[in-house]
């Protein structure tokens, strides 16, 4: 059932032949100075000069140059990256290929399940196979031709080292093979500091899943206890390529000190530009607790939705990580089909869309007026960053409604009656 049909090889060619294309056109040098698409920690030329202090002998760390992991140094070091991003690119959409069908599958199942808890006229909006078939061809195809995507992969961001992770971490979790969602999420956070969030969807479908009958022990220590053993094991061997610990500051402490402020599509490096220094510390604090503080509320909220959760927690990191760019933007917009029977209750589609595009295309312009015509300022490109993350909240607050509005009729049912028997107006605030 999860072999590839013909119309999602034709797009996997495609996809594949773009990127060839652009390998020979030797495109990387269009995108791998835009600020818009790469970061001081996803940059090709900062892991170029990396490579070059460990050609020579020098640590890496030893400057404010190098913010990537000892084990993605080494292993780029050591491979052509050109062509292992090609290759992961093409992996990582596979992988989402393959998630849409088992997470086909596991929708369909819960929905049998839960069938008896439903209302009567709420027919139109069951799952059947018909509606979600294509689903797999839509997210291979929202990977493979998007424009994020493929900025990325010509600016050879190392986020698509993230995003193959990331996809991994969905597949492997809704296979119910814990253990290894687990040592992934471990690397996703050695990759991204931010990635640790992801053991929370892998814990509660840990502890949902039918399959775990064993108690707490085995659906919540054992995943917990693999993940902090993997990081463990991350952690030493790292150190033990440079026989230093520098690397936990150069890459996790710029991380959390934003210590760059390079322009990027971020909402750091604007208001800690302007701050006084005095203020810096608590509003540093203030914002790298808010990217992780929304989890508690929504891991309460979603505590039976652990892939819808998965999916928030990354768009949160995606619009609120201290170094954001469009590349980050690939991963979560590919995965928005496997919410696609929801859609009928998006309420700002074309809104959005629109915010998305202006934003997207204005950002080089105002980049331009402000740094190289000169007849602009920081406000005019930073202007364009809050459009762009105005959209990333609007596109999830939206998902968030209809996937409430869609569970409230289908218990309630498509028209709710009030007290009184009148046909009531649901209205969700």
């Amino acid at each position: 059932m999860m072999s590839f049909k013909f119309k999602e090889i034709v797009v996997l060619s495609f996809g594949i032949a773009i990127r060839l294309c652009l390998i020979y056109m030797n495109s990387s040098q269009l995108f791998a100075d835009r600020i818009e698409v790469v970061s001081p920690l996803t940059s090709k030329k900062k892991v170029t000069e990396c490579i070059s202090l460990v050609i020579y002998g020098l640590s890496p760390y030893a400057s404010d140059i190098c913010h990537q992991p000892p084990l993605v140094i080494l292993l780029l070091k050591n491979v052509r990256t050109t062509w292992l991003f090609l290759v992961v690119d093409i992996l990582t959409a596979i992988l989402l290929h393959r998630c849409a069908y088992k997470f086909n599958e596991l929708m369909l199942k819960q929905q049998e399940l839960n069938k008896h808890c439903y209302a009567q006229d709420i027919s139109s909006l069951l799952l059947t196979d018909v509606m979600l078939a294509p689903t797999a061809f839509v997210v291979v195809t929202m990977y493979l031709l998007n424009p994020y995507s493929i900025m990325t992969f010509s600016a050879e961001s190392t986020i698509i080292l993230n995003n193959f992770v990331n996809a991994a971490i969905f597949l492997t979790c809704i296979n119910e093979w814990f253990g290894v969602a687990a040592c992934l999420v471990s690397l996703s956070s050695y990759l991204s500091i931010y990635g640790m969030m992801f053991i929370l969807p892998v814990l509660l479908h840990s502890y949902n899943s039918k399959s775990s009958r064993c108690g707490i022990v085995v659906t919540i220590v054992y995943p917990l206890l693999t993940a902090l053993i993997a990081a463990s094991l991350l952690l030493t061997l790292s150190h033990q390529v440079f026989y230093s610990w520098d690397f936990l500051n150069a890459v996790y402490g710029f991380t959390f000190q934003v210590s760059e402020l390079t322009p990027n599509m971020g909402l750091f490096w604007y208001f800690f530009l302007e701050m006084f220094d005095h203020f810096r510390t608590f509003f540093l604090w203030v914002f790298q607790i808010n990217v992780f503080i929304y989890f508690i509320p929504l891991t309460i909220i979603f505590r039976k939705q652990s892939f819808l959760l998965f999916y928030i927690l990354l768009s949160l990191i995606t619009l609120l990580k201290s170094y954001s760019n469009m590349a980050d933007l690939a991963l979560p917009l590919s995965m928005l089909p496997l919410w696609g029977y929801v859609y009928k209750y998006l309420r700002n589609v074309l809104f959005i869309t629109a915010l998305f595009i202006v934003s997207s295309v204005l950002a080089p312009v105002m980049w331009y007026l402000w740094i190289y015509a000169g007849s602009g300022n920081a406000n005019f490109f930073y202007a364009v960053t809050l459009a762009y993350s105005s959209a990333q909240i609007l596109l999830l607050s939206d998902i968030l409604y209809a996937v409430l509005r869609r569970q409230y009729h289908l218990k309630h049912g498509l028209q709710p009656k009030r007290l009184d028997g009148q046909t009531g107006q649901v209205i969700m605030k």
